[in-house]
């Protein structure tokens, strides 16, 4: 997700994420699956929001799957 964090947020250093209590987590045996927000400001200094999905291998040492506001980057 580093990749995708520096590339797609305009300003890294304002970029906030939310408490781990605000996090969803779930996992079955084939996958793990992650869900939050991370809010950060634009070229304008406007803050917003980006909700992103990421799954893993069951293991959690691979990325399967990445999507960003609905839109997927990694499959």
């Amino acid at each position: 997700m580093s990749a995708w964090y520096r590339k797609h947020l305009k300003i890294t250093f304002t970029a906030k994420f939310p408490n781990i209590l605000h996090w969803a987590f779930a996992k079955n045996p084939d996958r793990i699956l992650v869900q939050a927000y991370v809010d950060s400001q634009n070229s304008f200094g406007a803050t917003t929001r980006s909700e992103f999905q990421v799954t893993f291998t069951s293991d959690g040492n691979d990325v399967t799957s990445l999507i960003v506001d609905g839109v997927e980057y990694m499959k």
